[in-house]
């Protein structure tokens, strides 16, 4: 007895290529926002882009700086907000009011032009990876053209490729999404909190930088046999301010106490949920965090001069000298 089995139509050929069919967004969202923020760094929009767009070059490319983690954790943000279908609210912190939980627009724009992006990148049929030379060759193409026209292509069995530019392009989609932000949507994303004094272009340096400056000693020529970090001269002011015992016991060896500084930032910059940069009398523009009990961190805009500890703010506490 003859036992028929069901057959199947053989699958069609897969193309040989790197990828086949949609691309995930998540997965193309850094890299995308990696090249708009790099032309616009080095002052050109890509194709001759949108002209009037908000964000400076410098800013650009401080963006892209310490090896690219602010633009990693901006990709990540953006890539949640389009999930979630909204922004993530203010940062908060003990003692200081909550800012404005931002205009509508921002996420009216993220929400449209994400959906304009998931479009575009569900529509790949098919993904090819190319470098240079690729996209100088491709200027050719029409000088080609002129020598041979597509029937005696066909009638000599020359093998070309049809490139063609469709008008909707990820990058200028993403720019949009970056010129509707600007400074204060962008902040948002990044965990920056937004005061009276904010700075509007302000970023958090890098983190190097905030370790760096704090351990450099606080009298390196002049008292003889000091080792003591600026962290921990300033860390040794903040011991009494605090009846809760936050500082811990900064006694012993300058070592110790520079050890005890170190953790005392470590802590900072690891549960840090509130950033600022923002204009302070003497200082001008600093960067500040501080943890959800309000305990805080001071150093120059950029990073590289560490100012000292801060107490969690309350109103009568310049009048009490901190102490709580």
């Amino acid at each position: 007895m003859a036992i028929s089995h069901p057959t199947t139509s053989p699958a069609p050929p897969r193309p040989q290529s790197p990828g086949i069919g949609g691309v995930p967004l998540s997965s193309a969202i850094s890299d995308l926002l990696r090249f708009v923020l790099s032309s616009h760094a080095a002052g050109a929009a890509p194709d001759d882009g949108p002209a009037a767009f908000p964000l400076s070059p410098s800013y650009c490319a401080r963006l892209l700086d310490d090896g690219g983690d602010l633009c990693r954790k901006l990709a990540a943000g953006i890539e949640q907000c389009l999930d979630e279908g909204r922004l993530p609210g203010p940062p908060a912190v003990a003692g200081i009011p909550v800012g404005e939980e931002g205009p509508e627009e921002w996420e009216a724009v993220l929400l449209q032009k994400g959906a304009e992006l998931k479009l575009m990148y569900n529509a790949v049929d098919f993904e090819l990876h190319v470098q240079e030379p690729y996209f100088t060759q491709l200027r050719g193409v029409k000088v080609y053209r002129t020598f041979y026209t597509e029937e005696r292509e066909k009638s000599y069995g020359v093998f070309a490729i049809s490139v063609s530019k469709p008008s909707a392009q990820p990058y200028t989609t993403m720019t949009d999404i970056l010129a509707g932000l600007s400074y204060d949507g962008l902040g948002r994303l990044l965990g920056m909190a937004r005061t009276a004094g904010t700075v509007p272009d302000g970023l958090p340096p890098p983190r190097s930088t905030l370790i760096s400056s704090c351990m450099r000693l606080h009298q390196p020529n002049e008292v003889k046999g000091c080792s003591l970090t600026d962290a921990a001269r300033a860390l040794a002011k903040h011991v009494y301010r605090s009846t809760k015992g936050r500082c811990g016991d900064i006694s012993g060896s300058d070592t110790s106490k520079n050890e005890l500084a170190s953790e005392a930032i470590d802590s900072l910059l690891r549960d840090c949920g509130w950033m600022n940069v923002h204009l302070t009398q003497p200082y001008g523009p600093v960067f500040e965090i501080r943890v959800h009990e309000g305990y805080g961190a001071r150093w120059s805009q950029d990073g590289a001069k560490f100012i000292g500890f801060l107490e969690p703010y309350t109103p009568e506490g310049f009048s009490k000298g901190w102490k709580h």
